[in-house]
């Protein structure tokens, strides 16, 4: 009878654990040269990772030279990084059926890109807020398509006449289950052994930390 209890327990126990709600939230915001970046991945109710990289200056340090350094690759250097990335493409058309699977089972619960842009140039920037709108567009419509969406997406851009300007946030909410994400994660690794590329990905990732 223990070992009955034991199983029913554990039986019981994986069963809320596959069935516990996963949310990431994921906020960007970009102001002229300064960064900021939070990701919060929530567990309900046992694990919250937070994640955060605030304004983050990425103008050159004093006394850095402004001069670009072009380097020289070689033919054979070219024909490595071709090899390698047919070789990454080949590993993501293997997983990405269990990948979109997931994607199938996760909610947008919330979806927020606003831009401000501008060149200088009145013309220009015209020009560029539209290609800028088509492109916006496209991706929430592709993102929304690929993955079930419980809000209205909200997006804008607008055009800034004035001087040369740049302002971009991104607010978004995934929600999805601890057992989609174990079960896409043993799908995966269970088709990369079965087709034999499990070891070549371990080849190209230990290459790559080299490079």
């Amino acid at each position: 009878m223990p070992v009955f209890y034991f199983l029913v327990g554990l039986i019981v126990t994986t069963a809320l654990i596959m069935a516990l709600p996963v949310k990431l939230t994921v906020a960007y915001g970009r102001e002229g040269e300064k960064d900021r970046l939070t990701a919060t991945i929530f567990i309900w109710p046992v694990f919250k990772y937070k994640f955060r990289v605030a304004m983050i200056d990425f103008r050159a340090p004093r006394g850095a030279t402004s001069k670009i350094k072009i380097r020289s690759y070689k033919i054979t250097n070219i024909a490595r990084a071709l090899k390698r990335f047919f070789s990454w493409s080949d590993v993501i058309k293997s997983i990405r059926s269990s990948v979109n699977g997931l994607l199938n089972k996760t909610i947008i619960l919330k979806l927020k890109w606003r831009t401000v842009f501008g060149t200088g140039d009145p013309y220009s920037t015209g020009i560029v807020v539209a290609f800028v709108w088509s492109l916006k567009g496209y991706l929430l419509s592709a993102a929304c398509n690929r993955l079930r969406a419980r809000c209205t997406p909200l997006f804008s851009v607008t055009p800034y006449f004035g001087n040369a300007a740049f302002f971009t946030s991104f607010d978004c909410i995934l929600k999805t289950r601890t057992g989609y994400i174990i079960f896409t994660g043993v799908r995966i690794l269970a088709m990369l052994i079965i087709k034999g590329k499990l070891g070549s990905i371990i080849k190209m990732a230990k290459k790559t930390g080299r490079g």
